[in-house]
């Protein structure tokens, strides 16, 4: 009997490929929880961390003393690192054992009297050893000395709604950090009324671990604020008038701003409001180009109407067609990652939109999979998380070519893992690219490709192939 006779296989109607461990000493070895960060990359480097602020040798000599360090390493493929330390008698902590190479970004973080403290640091070319200092100090709760400089607002068209993405610069010339108790009735930093029509508030990715909350329709922040100047990111949505193809929504502050600048990332959206001439075009973490409108700034309690007009669209899922798709598989002692790549075009005519009862695609993860995330450029196509741990895409999505490419990830067993690959479409072409570490490979489905090598891998890859028919 061989080993795929005695391997449990799954199938629910959709493509199943089983990829059986042949050696687990073939494989890098993972220890702990799969949910945890490995630790950084291992080298001759050595990492100083000193806290300075308020140890004071008279009054509050032990403040730097035993504070908990954390250092997560980021490498340029985007592999993370972490590892933990604590303070000894002089405030400071040494990570050693630890890369030099200058392309890994370390991020150092410690949390002093409550409140979250960081660095970034890389490793100069042909060093061994680095130094960076953190300054702490107990926070304040004296809003003083705090100003808004900025408020940039995205306007993101997503099938039947519009995603609004702010961006609040905020700047603080004071010498301590600012943190006032989260409070209903109590003061905030700031204040910023939401639309009536308001929904799905949540705090963007560089507001994470603020203070900032939705409260009666009011977003509040109450820090903390550091000196020098910090952005404050959150999001929501307005509905679209699907009769009119319009949005009509307020800007209201209880703080004065000194300007304000309107962001169209879905490209055709006209905007208008008292005061707003087109500015220059920007870029957005992708590359795109992006039109923009700005006012010189915003009184204090003063309310701006933000007008959207929507560019044409049409409904009609069968323009959208699937040629190719590539799935590439990485498989050692303890899990199973894989990166895929779907490659759809969309006919020619206007942007296909759809809504979230009747998405454009519903993407799923096979069964016992956890989606790790989505390629950057795929955002703008409209993504909506779903229960069952994949996403739906809602547009709008113009013609020509496009790609979406996102990962996932399963938890390997003895006897090897069964993937249950399904697709929203019919797919013309399917690749599924393994890299060659000893596996066994087992389907009635694919047909074997000649080997090849990847640049992104040491080892060399086998191709599997399924075409339509």
């Amino acid at each position: 009997m061989s080993i795929f006779d005695s391997a449990k296989r799954i199938s629910l109607g959709g493509l199943t490929l089983l990829i059986v461990l042949l050696a687990t000493t073939a494989y890098a070895q993972h220890t702990g929880d799969l949910g945890q960060a490995p630790p950084p990359p291992p080298g001759p480097g050595s990492l100083t961390v000193q806290l300075v602020g308020d140890a004071n040798p008279d009054t509050n000599p032990d403040a730097l003393v035993g504070i908990s360090i954390a250092l997560y390493a980021l490498g340029p493929d985007g592999t993370p690192g972490l590892a933990n330390g604590e303070t000894d008698a002089t405030g400071a902590f040494t990570f050693t054992g630890i890369s030099n190479d200058p392309a890994i970004v370390y991020l150092v973080g410690a949390r002093y009297a409550d409140i979250p403290f960081g660095e970034r640091i890389a490793f100069d070319a042909g060093a061994t050893t680095a130094r960076i200092e953190i300054p702490v100090s107990q926070p304040t709760d004296v809003i003083s000395g705090v100003s808004l400089s900025e408020v940039r607002t995205r306007v993101d068209w997503m099938g039947d709604r519009i995603i609004v993405t702010e961006i609040l610069r905020l700047e603080s010339t004071g010498d301590r950090v600012i943190q006032v108790p989260a409070s209903d009735a109590g003061p905030s930093i700031l204040e910023r009324t939401l639309p009536a029509n308001a929904k799905d508030f949540n705090a963007g990715p560089t507001s994470i671990g603020d203070e900032l909350a939705e409260i009666d329709g009011r977003v509040r922040f109450f820090g903390p604020l550091y000196p020098g100047e910090q952005r404050i990111e959150y999001q929501f949505s307005v509905p679209v008038d699907r009769k009119t193809d319009a949005v009509r929504f307020p800007i209201t502050l209880r703080e004065a701003a000194g300007r304000v600048i309107i962001v169209a990332g879905t490209n055709g959206i006209d905007v208008s409001g008292r005061g707003l001439v087109p500015s220059r075009e920007l870029a957005s973490d992708t590359g795109e180009t992006l039109a923009s409108w700005a006012r010189p700034g915003l009184r204090a309690g003063e309310s701006l109407e933000v007008g959207l007009v929507l560019p044409e669209s049409r409904f009609d899922p069968t323009a959208l067609t699937i040629p190719r798709t590539d799935v590439w598989v990485d498989l050692d002692d303890t899990r199973l990652d894989a990166n895929v790549d779907l490659q759809f075009e969309v006919a020619p005519g206007a942007p296909i939109s759809g809504t979230t009862a009747a998405p454009l695609l519903h993407i799923t993860v096979p069964d016992g999979a956890e989606l790790q995330g989505v390629a950057p450029e795929a955002e703008s196509m409209g993504l909506i998380p779903t229960e069952d741990g994949g996403f739906d895409v809602i547009g709008p999505i113009g013609p020509g070519e496009h790609s979406l490419a996102y990962s996932y990830r399963i938890a390997s067993r003895p006897d090897g893992v069964a993937l249950n690959m399904r697709f929203p479409r019919e797919v013309e072409t399917l690749n599924v690219l393994i890299a060659d570490t000893g596996l066994a490979l087992d389907s009635d489905r694919l047909h074997r490709r000649r080997p090849f090598r990847n640049r992104t891998k040491l080892s060399p890859s086998r191709g599997l192939q399924r075409r339509h028919g």
